[in-house]
């Protein structure tokens, strides 16, 4: 958290969205809040109809009636940009678990880096979408071999393949596309990776990650042996995503280096002088607790980076609550670059 004296050095701060999975409340998301106060983020945690979004192939009653999930991102992020000046539209993140990692999948021409977790796209569309964007997008993508809700070898309308929970498998096409060969397909043409390499490995938790070399921007899928669908407590690497959209917001602009062992951004120099993340921005915060959807009253948990004391008490709890859960393990990660050789601005539209 940072104290009143260092906010006219904030500059600018990371913004990023943390989607929740079908079926769950904004408080399964929660322990991510120790995530954006070990990092110095915004974050935002909304609220989808009925626990549920509309992500293409899933969930529930955002889906069945046809629900604009995606509109419904770009009006929050319209929102939260106009009225918090310490944040920028080219610099947001998202993270989705589950019915989430379909729309931060499907959204993913809103953010500069995304977290997929247990849930993905398995097409082209959102492929060709970057593609014709012209742009690079980081990706950190996370799935178990074991997860019997988004099987690894893809969700598909085919009675012969392993079924998906949810009726995924008959909202999906009829062509299984595997976690594997969806995020090879986003590393090789979004990305332009030229091969991939083992980057971390760790066989007591049943983990290997693997990442693109020579990529327009960081291309990483870690597979789990034995993780299950996760669950929103109990995924094992809050801080290497917190580390990744760090070290991004840090080195993209050019003017910062991301130390991973000290969690500290140092500025080379330029127009950010000594701001937190080294990127430009005003140190003027304002703050929005309520975003309304042409669908009903969305509740939006905003934590920004402050003196708040609401803020610091749910941190501290938090904290509390979930620390013993959290396995920290650094090691491999700081070689990890999220750094974007093209920086173009996001182009957002207003949703009515």
């Amino acid at each position: 958290m940072c104290q009143e004296e260092e906010m006219e050095n904030i500059n600018a701060l990371p913004l990023v969205f943390v989607l929740h999975c079908f079926g769950c409340q904004a408080q399964s998301m929660f322990p991510w809040l120790e995530v954006a106060s070990d990092f110095n983020f915004v974050m935002v945690i909304p609220v989808g109809l009925e626990n549920s979004w509309n992500a293409k192939y899933c969930c529930g009653y955002s889906l069945k009636n046809e629900i604009d999930d995606v509109g419904f991102l770009g009006e929050v992020i319209n929102k939260v940009t106009n009225e918090m000046s310490v944040v920028r539209r080219d610099m947001i993140y998202g993270v989705g678990w589950s019915n989430g990692g379909y729309l931060v999948s499907l959204a993913a021409n809103f953010f500069r880096s995304i977290v997929p977790i247990a849930g993905y796209q398995y097409d082209d569309d959102v492929i060709h979408s970057i593609e014709n964007d012209q742009k690079s997008l980081s990706i950190f993508q996370h799935h178990s071999l074991n997860d019997n809700i988004v099987q690894y070898n893809g969700c598909c309308n085919n009675p012969l393949e392993a079924q998906c929970c949810c009726s995924i498998s008959q909202s999906s096409p009829e062509q299984c596309m595997s976690v594997e060969s969806s995020f090879d397909d986003w590393a090789n043409n979004v990305n332009k990776c030229s091969s991939m390499e083992i980057a971390y490995k760790d066989q007591n938790r049943g983990i290997e990650c693997r990442t693109g070399v020579g990529c327009s921007a960081n291309s990483t899928l870690c597979i789990y042996e034995k993780a299950g669908h996760f669950g929103a407590k109990h995924f094992p690497m809050f801080d290497e995503v917190g580390d990744f959209f760090a070290r991004h917001a840090c080195e993209s602009d050019g003017f910062g280096s991301w130390d991973s062992s000290e969690r500290h951004c140092t500025c080379k120099g330029g127009d950010a002088g000594s701001a937190l993340y080294c990127i430009q921005g005003s140190s003027s915060l304002k703050y929005s607790a309520n975003a309304t959807h042409e669908y009903g009253e969305t509740w939006l948990k905003i934590l920004s980076i402050s003196s708040l004391l609401i803020a610091t008490i749910l941190a501290i709890y938090y904290r509390k609550v979930w620390k013993y859960q959290r396995r920290i393990n650094k090691k491999g990660w700081e070689s990890l670059s999220t750094v974007d050789t093209d920086i173009s601005d996001i182009e957002l539209t207003e949703h009515s």
